[in-house]
């Protein structure tokens, strides 16, 4: 008898065990210094793409480090650099439809997407209510199925949630885990707390910053590696550095000439195919090349010559080159000199 009681003991611990289980995830993209600290043997190793990472783990995003976290349950987890997240709570059985989420902030920034909207808006078989909470040392926000922003501050303990879909429930944690004193943070709305402060009326937030902070708190798929800076934020695949990008938007800009139809330039048997080549000496001027007045400013490198009817600038004595940059095959290389 004493044998069968502890093996119904061990099976009812492995039934409620299985019932809130600690669910995992992995890492879908690592750039930078990330590691991951076992919540288990508090042993902190490298992260790389595919790394494991379950309830009770903490995720560390060092400086220009970033992390996304695809979970069991279908949430995503977006880490900002110079962050610390533990996945203190990460419970999903679907079988029992118990679905709960508590992460904890100690520092930095998540972005946290949950699969689907209102995810969180029932409960499980057992009657408990299914919850998704992100906390910090000065707040706690509580969703139902959304897309939103935490970041908190050590240095000040001040906490500040931004939604970019659906709402958010702010405030201060109560009793039980019970959100008090709160304010709900609709789209494009922001709210901020401070230790022993209530949560602030929700602002919006004007449209070019939350353009930008939605640019920046999203980690891309497009590198994989688990070195190395993060891409510049909202650059185009394949663009590397902002030289990059000003030769796309070069390429894409129209000839000076516009949808007019230029004139016929000189033909010439010994000209290689591609771009062509314009010196200051095709001005028929030689060295005495056209004066600048001081106010004119260069348009910087790899960007094409300016062309404008300001009666200031000097007159270009060459018809065959403005035909040629009309034709939008032309690179053009004048000198100048400055009026003093």
């Amino acid at each position: 008898m004493r044998s069968l009681a502890v093996f119904m003991g061990a099976a009812l611990v492995t039934l409620a065990f299985d019932s809130a289980r600690a669910a995992c995830g992995q890492v879908e993209v690592a750039k930078g210094d990330i590691k991951i600290q076992s919540g288990q043997t508090k042993t902190i190793e490298a992260a790389k793409v595919g790394s494991k990472i379950c309830s009770g783990d903490t995720i560390i995003a060092e400086k220009d480090s970033r992390a996304k976290l695809k979970m069991e349950d279908g949430n995503e987890l977006n880490i900002s650099p110079e962050s610390k997240i533990v996945l203190e709570t990460y419970q999903y059985n679907p079988a029992e439809n118990k679905k709960k989420v508590m992460l904890n902030i100690l520092q930095g920034k998540v972005r946290a997407a949950t699969k689907q909207e209102n995810m969180y808006n029932d409960k499980a078989k057992d009657g408990a209510a299914n919850t998704f909470q992100v906390r910090t040392k000065s707040a706690v926000a509580g969703v139902r199925g959304t897309d939103f922003l935490t970041g908190f501050d050590a240095k000040t303990k001040k906490t500040e949630v931004l939604t970019f879909k659906g709402q958010v429930e702010v405030g201060q944690l109560g009793p039980g885990g019970k959100i008090v004193n709160s304010v709900m943070v609709g789209a494009g709305q922001r709210s901020e707390l401070a230790p022993g402060q209530r949560a602030a009326p929700p602002k919006p937030v004007e449209a070019g910053e939350f353009q930008q902070l939605n640019s920046d708190s999203k980690v891309d798929l497009g590198s994989n590696s688990g070195s190395g800076s993060a891409p510049v934020a909202g650059a185009a695949p394949g663009l590397s550095s902002g030289d990059d990008k000003k030769g796309s938007d070069q390429a894409k800009s129209p000839s000076p000439g516009g949808d007019r139809a230029p004139a016929s330039a000189p033909a010439s048997s010994t000209q290689p195919k591609g771009p062509s080549m314009i010196g200051a000496d095709d001005l028929g001027k030689g060295d005495k090349a056209p004066v600048l007045p001081r106010n004119i400013e260069g348009t910087g490198p790899r960007l094409p010559p300016v062309i404008s009817n300001n009666s200031n600038l000097p007159k270009i004595d060459c018809p065959h080159c403005i035909d040629a940059i009309q034709k939008g095959n032309t690179k053009v290389n004048l000198r100048v000199r400055i009026e003093q």
